[in-house]
């Protein structure tokens, strides 16, 4: 009755270990052959752990070759660039249908991990527009590059 039991045991171990080895196998191989796909949210939580440490939405432009000149109040972005203004991370998402532009926008202090999305007509964006508290005109909306002037901050 022992050998019995004891081959019940080692039966039930073998088929453990193959069917471990085996989905290991299938997940090395799920993550080498699949395509690597960039979250947005991962980038906002990486934004979220630099923000916390080096405060970085307190300045707008802080750093050299900021898309922002505060200069002339103007920003200059390709498609995927981001600049930090005070109250907002606006990204350069390019043209739409219809002579659009689409930008998205987040506000850290409403919610560091969701974006919001928006479309403007390139006409009437040039009379100007607002995002969250600030106002902007357009000046250029091209396939690779947004240029916009910063007409108003939430200061003025």
């Amino acid at each position: 009755m022992d050998k019995l039991h004891l081959r019940k045991w080692l039966r039930m171990l073998a088929f453990v270990c193959v069917t471990s080895a085996t989905l290991g196998v299938l997940m090395a191989m799920a993550a080498v052959y699949s395509p690597e796909v960039q979250s947005e949210l991962t980038t906002t939580r990486t934004g979220r752990l630099v923000s916390k440490f080096f405060d970085l939405y307190d300045v707008i432009g802080r750093h050299p070759g900021s898309p922002y000149n505060p200069e002339t109040r103007t920003i200059t972005l390709a498609v995927g660039q981001s600049v930090d203004l005070e109250r907002i991370r606006i990204t350069y998402r390019g043209l739409a249908p219809g002579n659009r532009f689409k930008v998205e926008t987040l506000i850290p202090d409403f919610d560091r991990e969701m974006s919001f999305r928006h479309e403007f007509e390139s006409q009437s964006a040039r009379q100007g527009f607002r995002l969250y508290r600030d106002e902007f005109e357009l000046i250029a909306a091209k396939e690779d590059r947004l240029k916009l002037r910063l007409v108003s901050d939430y200061r003025q």
